[in-house]
């Protein structure tokens, strides 16, 4: 009896002990349980402080888009007008020389029989091909206020029922020391008179043209010019835009060349003007 009295008694020490561990071990784990769910809701609390935090950047840049002009938030295509897509053209283009160095505008530098360039190399920045309602075959060049005043020359004469255009624009030191050279192997005597040495010719500007029409077949610096109706033409109304001749007949003894009818220099509408109203010659006027 005494046997089975201890047996019931050791049986309920340790169901307590039990209960207690299990007590003890449950309250651990809900402890656990505990802090694991109070990391959970910190990263929560911290991932939507970055995401408020990331809100307000958003908000910061879309105010700082609204700052920058409207023109520059969204970029549209421009139409571009046939005259800009002609200069991109030209710009672009290998048809006229382009300098290989900087030099000084030698637009309306008086160079003549005895002045020559201040750089035998000279090539102005800014040719332009003459179209092919104004020129006589492609690739002749001038500088570009030259070369739009002389298209609207052109253009005009042609409205008039005159057929005018140019044979010959910017020539390099080379090609005008070649052209010397031939007069002079082909035995003119009066080359240097009527060919301007390399270094020394107007046509280097950029700004010189020789003109030829219609009626003498568009030869190229003919005498057969002077009488045609195109130079009567020219002479009534090339200084509206902005061309006189450089070599005008009975200036011989002052230009030191021989009359050229076909030849003109671009020096401005107002500079013209002001040459014929003084009856001056272009270097005269611009050695002043």
């Amino acid at each position: 009896m005494e046997k089975r009295i201890l047996q019931v008694f050791l049986t309920i020490i340790t169901l307590i002990i039990g209960f207690y561990l299990g007590l003890m071990i449950g309250k651990k784990i809900f402890n656990i349980n505990k802090i694991e769910q109070k990391k959970v809701t910190t990263t929560a609390d911290n991932a939507n402080i970055e995401i408020i935090k990331s809100s307000d950047e958003t908000n910061s840049i879309n105010t700082d888009k609204k700052e920058i002009p409207q023109n520059l938030q969204k970029e549209t295509k421009k139409i571009l007008t046939k005259e800009e897509i002609r200069e991109k053209k030209e710009i672009d283009s290998f048809v006229c020389p382009k300098p290989d160095k900087k030099y000084d505008d030698m637009s309306y530098f008086a160079v003549g029989q005895n002045q020559s360039l201040p750089d035998i190399t000279y090539t102005p920045k800014d040719l332009r091909e003459i179209d092919d309602v104004s020129s006589t075959k492609s690739g002749i060049c001038l500088i570009k206020e030259a070369r739009d005043s002389f298209e609207s020359l052109a253009k005009k004469a042609l409205e008039d029922g005159y057929r005018i255009k140019v044979s010959s624009g910017f020539r390099n030191y080379e090609t005008q020391k070649n052209i010397l050279d031939n007069e002079i192997n082909n035995g003119n005597p009066n080359a240097s008179i009527a060919v301007a040495k390399a270094g020394y010719s107007e046509h280097q500007l950029g700004t010189a043209v020789d003109v030829t029409g219609l009626t003498i077949k568009y030869d190229s610096a003919s005498k057969k010019f002077d009488k045609s109706t195109e130079a009567n033409w020219m002479e009534k109304n090339a200084s509206d835009y902005g061309f006189i001749e450089s070599y005008p007949s009975g200036k011989e003894k002052i230009t030191g060349y021989m009359y050229e009818p076909w030849h003109y220099r671009y020096v401005g509408v107002d500079k013209a003007k002001e040459i014929i109203k003084n009856n001056q010659t272009i270097n005269e006027y611009l050695s002043k």
